[in-house]
Protein backbone atom coordinates (compact mmCIF):
# COMPACT_ATOMS: atom_id res chain seq x y z
CA UNK A 1 0.00 0.00 0.00
CA UNK A 2 1.48 3.52 -0.58
CA UNK A 3 2.60 5.68 1.80
CA UNK A 4 0.78 8.93 2.39
CA UNK A 5 2.68 12.54 3.11
CA UNK A 6 1.20 15.75 4.40
CA UNK A 7 3.15 18.59 4.01
CA UNK A 8 2.69 21.55 6.23
CA UNK A 9 2.99 25.61 4.60
CA UNK A 10 0.41 25.03 2.25
CA UNK A 11 -2.62 27.07 4.17
CA UNK A 12 -3.33 27.65 7.79
CA UNK A 13 -6.56 25.23 7.64
CA UNK A 14 -4.59 22.32 6.32
CA UNK A 15 -1.61 22.64 9.05
CA UNK A 16 -4.60 23.05 11.42
CA UNK A 17 -6.04 19.51 10.55
CA UNK A 18 -2.48 17.90 10.03
CA UNK A 19 -1.77 19.33 13.50
CA UNK A 20 -5.06 17.97 15.13
CA UNK A 21 -4.04 14.38 13.34
CA UNK A 22 -0.86 14.29 14.44
CA UNK A 23 -2.32 14.58 17.79
CA UNK A 24 -4.52 12.17 17.60
CA UNK A 25 -2.28 9.80 17.09
CA UNK A 26 -3.37 9.69 12.99
CA UNK A 27 -0.39 10.95 11.41
CA UNK A 28 3.76 10.73 11.87
CA UNK A 29 5.77 13.55 11.69
CA UNK A 30 9.01 12.14 10.04
CA UNK A 31 11.26 15.91 9.14
CA UNK A 32 9.70 19.47 10.04
CA UNK A 33 6.57 20.00 8.08
CA UNK A 34 6.23 16.52 6.76
CA UNK A 35 3.88 14.17 8.11
CA UNK A 36 2.88 10.03 7.09
CA UNK A 37 -0.41 7.97 7.44
CA UNK A 38 2.39 5.05 7.35
CA UNK A 39 2.50 4.60 11.82
CA UNK A 40 3.57 0.79 10.97
CA UNK A 41 7.25 0.73 9.87
CA UNK A 42 10.28 2.10 10.84
CA UNK A 43 10.54 6.50 9.71
CA UNK A 44 13.64 5.71 7.80
CA UNK A 45 12.26 2.91 5.78
CA UNK A 46 9.76 5.00 4.56
CA UNK A 47 12.11 8.14 4.23
CA UNK A 48 14.15 6.53 1.91
CA UNK A 49 11.15 4.66 -0.05
CA UNK A 50 10.04 8.13 -0.80
CA UNK A 51 12.88 10.05 -1.24
CA UNK A 52 11.99 11.35 -4.42
CA UNK A 53 8.78 12.85 -3.52
CA UNK A 54 9.88 14.56 -0.36
CA UNK A 55 13.18 15.78 -2.26
CA UNK A 56 10.62 17.42 -4.66
CA UNK A 57 8.75 19.10 -1.55
CA UNK A 58 11.55 20.34 -0.21
CA UNK A 59 13.85 21.46 -3.14
CA UNK A 60 11.34 22.54 -5.22
CA UNK A 61 10.56 21.19 -8.34
CA UNK A 62 13.44 22.97 -10.43
CA UNK A 63 15.76 20.95 -8.72
CA UNK A 64 18.07 18.43 -10.83
CA UNK A 65 19.42 15.45 -9.46
CA UNK A 66 23.15 15.59 -9.63
CA UNK A 67 26.63 14.07 -9.73
CA UNK A 68 26.65 10.41 -8.34
CA UNK A 69 22.70 10.27 -7.66
CA UNK A 70 22.14 11.03 -11.67
CA UNK A 71 24.87 8.31 -12.62
CA UNK A 72 23.65 6.05 -10.39
CA UNK A 73 19.40 6.46 -11.12
CA UNK A 74 18.85 7.27 -7.26
CA UNK A 75 19.75 6.90 -3.51
CA UNK A 76 23.58 5.74 -3.16
CA UNK A 77 22.79 3.73 0.47
CA UNK A 78 25.42 3.57 3.01
CA UNK A 79 25.56 1.49 5.86
CA UNK A 80 27.12 2.34 9.08
CA UNK A 81 29.25 0.00 11.86
CA UNK A 82 25.97 -0.85 13.40
CA UNK A 83 24.14 -1.73 10.43
CA UNK A 84 22.09 1.39 10.32
CA UNK A 85 21.53 2.46 6.46
CA UNK A 86 20.97 6.13 4.89
CA UNK A 87 20.22 6.95 1.44
CA UNK A 88 22.11 9.78 0.35
CA UNK A 89 20.38 12.33 -2.28
CA UNK A 90 22.15 15.35 -4.29
CA UNK A 91 20.75 17.62 -6.09
CA UNK A 92 21.13 21.18 -7.43
CA UNK A 93 19.11 23.80 -7.10
CA UNK A 94 18.57 27.09 -8.70
CA UNK A 95 16.78 28.44 -6.03
CA UNK A 96 19.58 28.49 -3.98
CA UNK A 97 22.61 30.32 -2.73
CA UNK A 98 24.11 28.26 -0.58
CA UNK A 99 24.45 24.43 0.41
CA UNK A 100 21.39 23.23 2.07
CA UNK A 101 21.46 20.21 4.16
CA UNK A 102 18.13 18.38 4.88
CA UNK A 103 18.85 15.14 7.54
CA UNK A 104 15.88 13.06 8.63
CA UNK A 105 16.14 8.82 9.40
CA UNK A 106 17.58 7.17 6.79
CA UNK A 107 17.76 9.59 4.39
CA UNK A 108 20.20 12.69 4.08
CA UNK A 109 18.92 15.48 0.93
CA UNK A 110 22.28 17.15 -0.39
CA UNK A 111 21.16 20.53 -2.23
CA UNK A 112 23.87 22.66 -3.74
CA UNK A 113 23.20 26.14 -5.54
CA UNK A 114 23.61 25.76 -9.74
CA UNK A 115 21.46 25.93 -12.59
CA UNK A 116 18.33 24.48 -12.92
CA UNK A 117 16.95 21.82 -15.63
CA UNK A 118 18.49 22.40 -19.33
CA UNK A 119 17.87 21.10 -22.67
CA UNK A 120 17.92 17.23 -22.75
CA UNK A 121 17.51 17.01 -18.90
CA UNK A 122 13.99 15.72 -18.43
CA UNK A 123 11.21 15.21 -15.43
CA UNK A 124 10.80 12.70 -13.36
CA UNK A 125 8.75 11.95 -10.40
CA UNK A 126 8.76 15.92 -9.40
CA UNK A 127 12.54 16.03 -10.32
CA UNK A 128 14.84 16.46 -13.47
CA UNK A 129 16.94 13.89 -14.48
CA UNK A 130 19.98 15.56 -16.19
CA UNK A 131 20.92 14.31 -19.86
CA UNK A 132 23.33 11.83 -19.97
CA UNK A 133 26.13 14.52 -21.39
CA UNK A 134 25.22 16.86 -18.17
CA UNK A 135 25.28 13.85 -16.05
CA UNK A 136 29.02 12.84 -17.00
CA UNK A 137 30.59 16.37 -16.81
CA UNK A 138 29.14 16.78 -13.49
CA UNK A 139 30.64 13.43 -11.98
CA UNK A 140 34.34 15.30 -13.46
CA UNK A 141 34.19 17.82 -11.39
CA UNK A 142 36.29 17.47 -7.57
CA UNK A 143 34.10 16.68 -4.21
CA UNK A 144 34.76 15.36 -0.91
CA UNK A 145 33.06 13.29 1.41
CA UNK A 146 31.39 15.01 4.27
CA UNK A 147 31.65 14.58 8.03
CA UNK A 148 29.60 11.61 9.50
CA UNK A 149 30.96 9.03 6.47
CA UNK A 150 29.11 10.72 3.99
CA UNK A 151 29.78 9.99 0.28
CA UNK A 152 31.33 12.36 -2.51
CA UNK A 153 28.98 13.94 -4.29
CA UNK A 154 30.24 12.83 -7.54
CA UNK A 155 31.84 9.83 -9.04
CA UNK A 156 35.17 10.96 -10.14
CA UNK A 157 37.36 10.18 -13.54
CA UNK A 158 37.44 6.45 -12.73
CA UNK A 159 33.23 5.85 -12.92
CA UNK A 160 33.11 8.48 -15.35
CA UNK A 161 35.35 6.37 -17.60
CA UNK A 162 33.70 2.99 -16.90
CA UNK A 163 29.92 4.47 -17.92
CA UNK A 164 31.54 5.71 -20.92
CA UNK A 165 33.44 2.93 -21.78
CA UNK A 166 29.98 0.92 -21.32
CA UNK A 167 28.26 3.31 -23.85
CA UNK A 168 30.97 2.55 -26.14
CA UNK A 169 30.30 -0.96 -26.65
CA UNK A 170 26.53 -1.07 -26.28
CA UNK A 171 25.55 1.65 -28.25
CA UNK A 172 28.65 2.41 -30.62
CA UNK A 173 30.65 5.58 -31.25
CA UNK A 174 27.94 7.55 -32.42
CA UNK A 175 26.42 7.92 -29.28
CA UNK A 176 29.91 8.78 -27.46
CA UNK A 177 30.00 11.51 -30.31
CA UNK A 178 26.60 12.61 -29.76
CA UNK A 179 27.19 12.86 -25.66
CA UNK A 180 31.04 14.97 -26.31
CA UNK A 181 28.91 17.23 -28.89
CA UNK A 182 25.84 17.88 -26.34
CA UNK A 183 28.59 18.02 -23.44
CA UNK A 184 30.34 20.76 -25.22
CA UNK A 185 27.61 22.84 -25.62
CA UNK A 186 26.19 22.55 -21.99
CA UNK A 187 30.35 23.58 -20.69
CA UNK A 188 29.88 26.78 -20.34
CA UNK A 189 26.76 27.14 -19.15
CA UNK A 190 27.69 24.78 -16.21
CA UNK A 191 30.40 26.39 -15.55
CA UNK A 192 32.27 23.21 -16.64
CA UNK A 193 34.55 24.10 -19.03
CA UNK A 194 37.46 22.68 -17.07
CA UNK A 195 35.24 18.99 -17.12
CA UNK A 196 34.60 18.75 -20.37
CA UNK A 197 38.13 19.13 -21.31
CA UNK A 198 38.65 16.18 -19.69
CA UNK A 199 35.36 14.06 -20.97
CA UNK A 200 36.54 15.08 -23.80
CA UNK A 201 39.85 13.62 -23.46
CA UNK A 202 38.39 10.35 -22.45
CA UNK A 203 36.32 10.14 -25.22
CA UNK A 204 38.94 10.67 -27.64
CA UNK A 205 41.27 8.00 -26.08
CA UNK A 206 38.46 5.29 -25.99
CA UNK A 207 38.16 6.28 -29.43
CA UNK A 208 41.64 6.11 -30.49
CA UNK A 209 41.56 9.35 -31.76
CA UNK A 210 43.13 11.26 -28.91
CA UNK A 211 46.51 10.53 -26.72
CA UNK A 212 45.51 10.71 -23.41
CA UNK A 213 46.09 8.46 -20.00
CA UNK A 214 42.96 6.28 -19.14
CA UNK A 215 42.75 5.59 -15.38
CA UNK A 216 41.06 2.10 -15.79
CA UNK A 217 42.16 -0.89 -16.75
CA UNK A 218 38.49 -1.46 -18.65
CA UNK A 219 38.88 2.21 -20.68
CA UNK A 220 42.58 1.28 -21.46
CA UNK A 221 41.36 -2.83 -22.38
CA UNK A 222 38.76 -0.64 -24.88
CA UNK A 223 41.01 1.87 -26.18
CA UNK A 224 43.13 -1.57 -27.25
CA UNK A 225 40.27 -2.81 -29.14
CA UNK A 226 39.50 -5.56 -26.37
CA UNK A 227 37.03 -4.75 -24.00
CA UNK A 228 36.07 -6.40 -21.19
CA UNK A 229 33.81 -7.23 -18.45
CA UNK A 230 34.92 -5.65 -15.41
CA UNK A 231 32.44 -6.95 -12.79
CA UNK A 232 33.42 -11.01 -14.18
CA UNK A 233 37.15 -10.04 -14.01
CA UNK A 234 36.22 -9.01 -9.96
CA UNK A 235 34.97 -12.68 -9.87
CA UNK A 236 38.18 -14.16 -11.38
CA UNK A 237 40.95 -12.19 -9.16
CA UNK A 238 38.63 -13.43 -6.29
CA UNK A 239 38.33 -17.02 -7.48
CA UNK A 240 42.45 -16.97 -7.99
CA UNK A 241 43.42 -15.42 -4.64
CA UNK A 242 41.10 -17.99 -2.93
CA UNK A 243 42.64 -20.88 -4.87
CA UNK A 244 45.93 -19.26 -3.78
CA UNK A 245 45.25 -18.94 0.04
CA UNK A 246 44.05 -22.89 0.66
CA UNK A 247 45.45 -26.27 0.70
CA UNK A 248 44.32 -27.86 -2.54
CA UNK A 249 44.61 -31.53 -3.27
CA UNK A 250 47.14 -33.80 -5.14
CA UNK A 251 44.49 -37.09 -6.26
CA UNK A 252 46.36 -38.94 -9.49
CA UNK A 253 44.45 -40.26 -12.26
CA UNK A 254 43.43 -43.45 -11.72
CA UNK A 255 41.64 -44.14 -15.30
CA UNK A 256 45.47 -44.37 -17.16
CA UNK A 257 44.78 -47.68 -18.85
CA UNK A 258 42.66 -47.99 -21.71
CA UNK A 259 39.80 -49.68 -20.38
CA UNK A 260 39.73 -47.25 -17.41
CA UNK A 261 40.25 -44.07 -19.56
CA UNK A 262 37.22 -45.27 -22.41
CA UNK A 263 34.74 -45.51 -18.76
CA UNK A 264 35.96 -42.35 -17.41
CA UNK A 265 35.46 -40.81 -20.79
CA UNK A 266 31.91 -42.11 -21.03
CA UNK A 267 30.79 -41.56 -17.72
CA UNK A 268 31.82 -37.62 -17.67
CA UNK A 269 30.27 -37.40 -21.42
CA UNK A 270 27.09 -39.14 -19.88
CA UNK A 271 26.68 -37.00 -16.57
CA UNK A 272 27.70 -33.71 -18.55
CA UNK A 273 24.90 -34.06 -20.89
CA UNK A 274 22.35 -34.82 -18.28
CA UNK A 275 23.54 -31.54 -16.50
CA UNK A 276 22.55 -29.60 -19.60
CA UNK A 277 19.50 -31.10 -20.06
CA UNK A 278 20.20 -33.88 -22.50
CA UNK A 279 19.05 -36.63 -20.76
CA UNK A 280 19.02 -40.04 -21.73
CA UNK A 281 19.10 -43.46 -19.48
CA UNK A 282 22.73 -44.59 -19.12
CA UNK A 283 22.46 -48.08 -20.64
CA UNK A 284 20.75 -46.31 -23.88
CA UNK A 285 23.63 -43.54 -23.89
CA UNK A 286 26.31 -46.36 -23.83
CA UNK A 287 24.43 -47.65 -27.00
CA UNK A 288 24.98 -44.00 -28.53
CA UNK A 289 28.06 -43.82 -27.68
CA UNK A 290 29.76 -47.82 -28.55
CA UNK A 291 26.77 -49.02 -30.76
CA UNK A 292 25.88 -46.04 -32.93
CA UNK A 293 22.74 -46.24 -32.09
CA UNK A 294 20.61 -43.23 -33.38
CA UNK A 295 17.31 -42.44 -31.24
CA UNK A 296 15.35 -41.27 -34.79
CA UNK A 297 13.27 -38.28 -32.77
CA UNK A 298 16.36 -37.30 -30.94
CA UNK A 299 19.09 -37.23 -33.36
CA UNK A 300 20.63 -33.81 -31.91
CA UNK A 301 20.47 -34.60 -28.52
CA UNK A 302 22.43 -37.97 -29.47
CA UNK A 303 24.78 -36.21 -31.32
CA UNK A 304 25.90 -34.06 -28.50
CA UNK A 305 26.39 -37.19 -26.15
CA UNK A 306 28.90 -38.68 -28.88
CA UNK A 307 29.71 -35.40 -29.96
CA UNK A 308 31.44 -34.75 -25.74
CA UNK A 309 32.45 -38.46 -25.23
CA UNK A 310 34.99 -37.82 -28.33
CA UNK A 311 36.35 -34.97 -27.52
CA UNK A 312 36.98 -36.69 -23.94
CA UNK A 313 38.66 -39.25 -25.43
CA UNK A 314 40.65 -36.78 -27.83
CA UNK A 315 41.52 -34.24 -25.37
CA UNK A 316 44.51 -32.90 -27.91
CA UNK A 317 48.12 -32.10 -25.80
CA UNK A 318 48.93 -28.70 -24.87
CA UNK A 319 47.38 -27.82 -21.33
CA UNK A 320 44.84 -25.01 -21.38
CA UNK A 321 46.97 -22.99 -19.13
CA UNK A 322 49.89 -22.98 -21.31
CA UNK A 323 47.89 -21.58 -24.08
CA UNK A 324 47.77 -18.28 -24.67
CA UNK A 325 44.30 -15.57 -25.22
CA UNK A 326 44.65 -16.96 -28.98
CA UNK A 327 44.93 -19.98 -28.64
CA UNK A 328 42.26 -20.42 -25.77
CA UNK A 329 39.99 -18.72 -28.47
CA UNK A 330 40.51 -20.58 -31.23
CA UNK A 331 40.54 -24.07 -29.46
CA UNK A 332 36.97 -23.29 -28.18
CA UNK A 333 35.51 -22.28 -30.95
CA UNK A 334 36.78 -25.29 -32.59
CA UNK A 335 35.38 -27.29 -29.72
CA UNK A 336 31.95 -25.86 -30.18
CA UNK A 337 31.74 -25.91 -33.75
CA UNK A 338 32.36 -30.03 -33.21
CA UNK A 339 30.10 -30.47 -30.26
CA UNK A 340 27.09 -28.17 -31.68
CA UNK A 341 27.49 -29.56 -35.36
CA UNK A 342 24.26 -30.87 -35.41
CA UNK A 343 22.29 -27.71 -33.73
CA UNK A 344 22.89 -24.81 -36.40
CA UNK A 345 20.78 -22.23 -34.28
CA UNK A 346 23.59 -22.43 -31.35
CA UNK A 347 25.93 -20.82 -34.08
CA UNK A 348 28.71 -23.92 -33.98
CA UNK A 349 31.96 -22.33 -33.69
CA UNK A 350 30.62 -18.81 -33.36
CA UNK A 351 30.46 -15.89 -30.50
CA UNK A 352 26.75 -15.40 -28.99
CA UNK A 353 25.11 -12.49 -30.67
CA UNK A 354 22.44 -12.27 -27.60
CA UNK A 355 22.90 -12.30 -24.03
CA UNK A 356 22.42 -15.53 -22.37
CA UNK A 357 20.58 -15.41 -19.01
CA UNK A 358 19.70 -18.43 -16.68
CA UNK A 359 17.24 -17.27 -13.88
CA UNK A 360 18.74 -14.69 -11.71
CA UNK A 361 22.06 -14.44 -13.67
CA UNK A 362 22.96 -12.62 -16.61
CA UNK A 363 26.61 -13.80 -18.49
CA UNK A 364 28.86 -11.30 -20.15
CA UNK A 365 27.61 -9.25 -22.86
CA UNK A 366 28.54 -10.31 -26.57
CA UNK A 367 31.08 -7.17 -27.24
CA UNK A 368 33.11 -8.71 -23.92
CA UNK A 369 33.87 -12.08 -24.46
CA UNK A 370 37.08 -12.02 -26.58
CA UNK A 371 38.35 -9.19 -24.14
CA UNK A 372 37.58 -10.82 -21.10
CA UNK A 373 38.88 -14.38 -22.44
CA UNK A 374 41.75 -12.16 -22.75
CA UNK A 375 41.76 -10.57 -19.28
CA UNK A 376 40.92 -13.96 -17.92
CA UNK A 377 43.78 -16.11 -19.25
CA UNK A 378 46.19 -12.82 -18.32
CA UNK A 379 44.49 -13.71 -14.26
CA UNK A 380 44.37 -17.63 -15.11
CA UNK A 381 49.15 -17.35 -15.49
CA UNK A 382 51.26 -17.54 -12.63
CA UNK A 383 48.54 -20.04 -11.03
CA UNK A 384 50.80 -22.75 -9.70
CA UNK A 385 48.86 -26.02 -9.07
CA UNK A 386 46.96 -28.35 -11.55
CA UNK A 387 43.77 -28.09 -9.44
CA UNK A 388 43.55 -24.40 -9.27
CA UNK A 389 44.28 -23.72 -12.81
CA UNK A 390 41.42 -26.45 -13.86
CA UNK A 391 38.47 -24.96 -12.01
CA UNK A 392 39.34 -21.52 -12.59
CA UNK A 393 39.29 -22.36 -16.36
CA UNK A 394 36.27 -23.94 -16.04
CA UNK A 395 34.72 -21.53 -13.89
CA UNK A 396 36.16 -18.36 -16.36
CA UNK A 397 34.53 -20.19 -19.52
CA UNK A 398 31.01 -20.83 -17.55
CA UNK A 399 30.93 -17.63 -16.34
CA UNK A 400 31.87 -15.68 -19.48
CA UNK A 401 29.31 -17.74 -21.84
CA UNK A 402 30.52 -16.71 -24.99
CA UNK A 403 28.54 -19.25 -26.86
CA UNK A 404 24.56 -19.43 -27.34
CA UNK A 405 24.60 -23.04 -26.00
CA UNK A 406 27.09 -25.83 -25.47
CA UNK A 407 29.03 -23.31 -22.56
CA UNK A 408 28.90 -25.49 -19.43
CA UNK A 409 30.13 -28.67 -21.33
CA UNK A 410 32.81 -27.23 -23.00
CA UNK A 411 34.26 -25.75 -19.66
CA UNK A 412 34.01 -28.71 -18.12
CA UNK A 413 36.21 -30.30 -21.27
CA UNK A 414 38.83 -27.76 -20.94
CA UNK A 415 38.79 -28.18 -17.22
CA UNK A 416 39.62 -32.44 -17.48
CA UNK A 417 41.95 -31.59 -20.25
CA UNK A 418 43.97 -29.45 -17.56
CA UNK A 419 43.49 -31.65 -14.85
CA UNK A 420 44.44 -35.12 -17.03
CA UNK A 421 47.17 -33.27 -18.75
CA UNK A 422 48.43 -32.69 -15.48
CA UNK A 423 48.76 -36.39 -14.00
CA UNK A 424 45.46 -35.45 -11.78
CA UNK A 425 41.77 -37.32 -11.50
CA UNK A 426 39.17 -35.64 -13.71
CA UNK A 427 36.30 -34.15 -12.43
CA UNK A 428 33.01 -35.28 -12.68
CA UNK A 429 29.53 -33.58 -11.66
CA UNK A 430 26.79 -36.45 -11.52
CA UNK A 431 23.53 -35.73 -11.49
CA UNK A 432 22.82 -35.83 -7.58
CA UNK A 433 25.43 -33.53 -6.93
CA UNK A 434 24.55 -31.17 -9.96
CA UNK A 435 22.59 -28.33 -7.70
CA UNK A 436 25.40 -27.99 -5.20
CA UNK A 437 28.04 -27.51 -8.44
CA UNK A 438 25.53 -25.07 -9.89
CA UNK A 439 25.04 -23.68 -6.50
CA UNK A 440 28.48 -23.11 -5.97
CA UNK A 441 28.85 -21.35 -9.39
CA UNK A 442 26.01 -19.25 -8.52
CA UNK A 443 27.49 -17.99 -5.31
CA UNK A 444 30.48 -17.16 -7.19
CA UNK A 445 28.84 -15.31 -9.86
CA UNK A 446 26.06 -13.30 -7.63
CA UNK A 447 27.82 -13.04 -4.24
CA UNK A 448 31.68 -12.73 -5.36
CA UNK A 449 32.34 -15.54 -2.98
CA UNK A 450 34.22 -18.66 -4.83
CA UNK A 451 34.37 -21.16 -1.63
CA UNK A 452 31.59 -22.93 -2.26
CA UNK A 453 32.61 -23.97 -5.69
CA UNK A 454 36.15 -24.67 -4.56
CA UNK A 455 34.83 -27.34 -1.71
CA UNK A 456 31.97 -28.69 -4.39
CA UNK A 457 34.89 -29.62 -6.90
CA UNK A 458 37.11 -30.86 -4.30
CA UNK A 459 34.71 -33.22 -3.58
CA UNK A 460 33.28 -33.96 -6.88
CA UNK A 461 37.51 -34.96 -7.36
CA UNK A 462 37.86 -37.02 -4.23
CA UNK A 463 34.59 -39.04 -5.19
CA UNK A 464 35.66 -39.38 -8.66
CA UNK A 465 39.04 -40.43 -8.16
CA UNK A 466 37.68 -43.37 -5.78
CA UNK A 467 34.87 -44.85 -9.00
CA UNK A 468 38.09 -45.52 -11.51
CA UNK A 469 36.86 -48.73 -13.22
CA UNK A 470 37.81 -50.88 -15.76
CA UNK A 471 35.20 -50.96 -17.80
CA UNK A 472 31.86 -48.88 -18.40
CA UNK A 473 29.94 -51.67 -16.52
CA UNK A 474 32.02 -51.34 -13.78
CA UNK A 475 31.98 -48.14 -14.09
CA UNK A 476 28.39 -47.83 -14.02
CA UNK A 477 27.87 -50.02 -10.71
CA UNK A 478 31.16 -48.04 -8.68
CA UNK A 479 28.66 -44.47 -9.53
CA UNK A 480 25.61 -46.06 -9.24
CA UNK A 481 26.93 -46.89 -5.28
CA UNK A 482 27.55 -43.28 -4.98
CA UNK A 483 23.67 -42.18 -5.98
CA UNK A 484 25.24 -40.53 -8.92
CA UNK A 485 22.40 -40.84 -10.78
CA UNK A 486 19.40 -40.07 -8.85
CA UNK A 487 18.32 -36.93 -8.25
CA UNK A 488 19.15 -35.53 -5.06
CA UNK A 489 16.80 -35.24 -2.16
CA UNK A 490 16.44 -36.58 1.48
CA UNK A 491 17.13 -39.92 0.82
CA UNK A 492 20.11 -39.28 -1.55
CA UNK A 493 23.15 -37.20 -2.29
CA UNK A 494 26.32 -37.93 -2.97
CA UNK A 495 28.61 -40.08 -1.23
CA UNK A 496 32.09 -42.22 -1.49
CA UNK A 497 31.63 -45.72 -3.14
CA UNK A 498 30.88 -48.59 -1.36
CA UNK A 499 31.31 -51.96 -2.69
CA UNK A 500 28.91 -53.50 -0.19
CA UNK A 501 25.85 -52.17 -1.39
CA UNK A 502 23.70 -53.77 -3.59
CA UNK A 503 22.74 -51.94 -6.80
CA UNK A 504 19.32 -52.43 -8.29
CA UNK A 505 17.71 -50.63 -11.55
CA UNK A 506 14.07 -48.99 -11.68
CA UNK A 507 13.07 -47.35 -14.14
CA UNK A 508 16.35 -47.74 -16.19
CA UNK A 509 17.95 -45.66 -13.06
CA UNK A 510 20.44 -47.15 -10.96
CA UNK A 511 20.93 -47.43 -7.24
CA UNK A 512 21.88 -49.05 -3.92
CA UNK A 513 18.72 -50.84 -2.84
CA UNK A 514 18.35 -48.67 0.09
CA UNK A 515 17.64 -45.76 -2.10
CA UNK A 516 14.24 -47.56 -3.65
CA UNK A 517 13.13 -49.18 -0.19
CA UNK A 518 13.38 -45.45 0.80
Amino acid sequence: MADNFFFTGISPASDRRIQRQASAGKLRKLYAGIYTDNLSDAPSDVARRNAFKIAAHMCGPSSVMSGRSALEGGLTITEDEFGVQTGWLFLMDPNVKVRRDFNMPGLNLRTVPGPGPQPGDFPMLGLFMPSRARMLIENLAQSRSREGGGPTRTVGAEEVEKKLGRICIQEGEEELNRVRDEARGLASTLGLTREFQRLDAIIGALLGTRKSKLTTQSAQAIARGEPYDSDCVTRLLALRGHLEDVALPERPDGSTSHGSRVAACFIEAYFSNYIEGTRFPVRQAGRIVFENERPQNRPKDSHDVLATYNQLVNLGGRLPSSLSAREMIEEIRSRHADLMAARPEALPGEWKTDVNIAGNTTFVSPPYVPGTIVAGVDILSGLGHPFARAVFIQFMLSDIHPFADGNGRISRIMMTKELVGSGLSRIVIPTVYRDNYLGGLRTLTRFGNPAALVRAMDFCQKVTAACAASSVGKAVDVWASTFAFVEAGAIARLEMPDPARVITWNDEVPAPDEYWQA
